[in-house]
């Protein structure tokens, strides 16, 4: 994609953004609660990655690929992409956006993991140290899996492109793979808590 369509894009999904945070996350909270929400949205990770390669297939079937000087080069496209491919895009990255609300549920998942606040400090620490905050300031944090993250998966893109690793889909199978395994992880988190109880009644419930 041209550096237009993709600052295009990129903008229509800031603004998707914001509008599925403020209409769909308390929704999805309310109607599933938020143990189920969080799993349900978790495993739309590894429907993203089984997609992912479908939008190559839908620019080979409806762009015209630029010609070829000699029989065995590889096929090329042009840098601008088709109405078609873009909506495909977009679409993509509007249904990363609602799985990506799984990002918010876990925080608040985080929050509700502590046994009391004197220890939400602590559980804050930790969680920031693997790649989550519960604070306000949770998108300026640095942390292990941000830092890792990036750089181990482009290596693993670059290898797996370069050396034509499992003709180039090692990236993917991996990622499949530690989708599957992140929704595995998910399936301990408990169930909530009767919604009729409050934090009060239980606080009553651990005294008697």
């Amino acid at each position: 994609m041209s550096p237009s369509a993709i600052g295009t894009a990129s903008a229509l999904n800031g603004l998707w953004t914001v509008v599925a945070q403020l209409t769909m996350l308390n929704r999805i909270r309310r109607w599933l609660g938020i143990s189920r929400a969080y799993k349900t949205l978790t495993f739309g990770w590894i429907i993203v990655w089984l997609l992912l390669p479908n939008l190559r297939t839908l620019m080979e079937m409806t762009e015209t690929p630029l010609p070829r000087d000699h029989p065995h080069d590889p096929l090329l496209y042009p840098p601008v992409r088709g109405w078609i491919t873009s909506i495909g895009v977009n679409l993509m990255l509007s249904f990363v956006t609602i799985v990506g609300l799984s990002n918010s549920l876990l925080m608040v998942l985080i929050n509700f993991s502590s046994p009391d606040k004197s220890a939400l400090g602590a559980v804050n620490g930790i969680s920031t140290a693997v790649g989550v905050s519960v604070g306000r300031d949770h998108a300026d944090q640095q942390c292990m899996a941000r830092v890792l993250g990036p750089s181990s998966i482009g290596a693993l893109f670059a290898i797996s492109m370069d050396g034509k690793v499992l003709d180039g889909r090692l990236w993917w199978i991996f990622m499949v793979v530690m989708s599957t395994a992140n929704f595995a992880t998910c399936l301990f988190v408990s169930p909530d808590r009767d919604p009729r109880s409050s934090p009060e009644d239980d606080a009553e419930e651990g005294q008697n």
